[in-house]
């Protein structure tokens, strides 16, 4: 596909009548969606900004941005960008455990201990977020010389 091809366009159903019309916002999530699965990080993040400007509360722009700026290595910008999406939307499990990963790898770890802890509580099948939950925790525990 060519890169400045539309991301969605090989998406569209062939026939008008099965095409669905998807208003600017949801093209623009649906777009971030897209360039991130695609490892288009940078073009997510500025996608991103497009759905934001239509819905600054909404949950998913901020959520999609911070899992491209961790994938780019931008793990502060990656957890204030995550702390908007938490902010937006408490109940959701998926932005406190990267939340929680962004914590992590900034080495905040009581702070990432907690966000995957929420995001267990909300999810207790959320098996990532056990395992790196886990992890953190023996790391902690063999930095303080406690091995059992």
């Amino acid at each position: 596909m060519d890169r400045t091809e539309d991301p969605l366009r090989r998406y569209q159903a062939p026939a008008p009548e099965l095409q669905v019309k998807i208003d600017s916002k949801n093209y623009a999530l649906c777009s971030s969606c897209v360039l991130y699965a695609r490892g288009e990080w940078e073009a997510a993040i500025n996608s991103t900004g497009v759905a934001v400007t239509f819905d600054p509360t909404e949950w998913l722009p901020h959520y999609l941005k911070g899992l491209s700026l961790f994938e780019l290595g931008k793990h502060e910008e990656a957890g204030r960008a995550l702390e908007q999406a938490v902010r937006a939307a408490p109940a959701v499990a998926d932005p406190h455990a990267w939340l929680g990963r962004a914590y992590g790898r900034l080495g905040h770890r009581p702070d990432a201990i907690r966000e995957l802890s929420i995001a267990l509580e909300i999810d207790p099948r959320f098996l990532a977020a056990c395992y790196l939950r886990g992890t953190l925790l023996c790391h902690i525990l063999r930095r303080e010389g406690i091995d059992d």
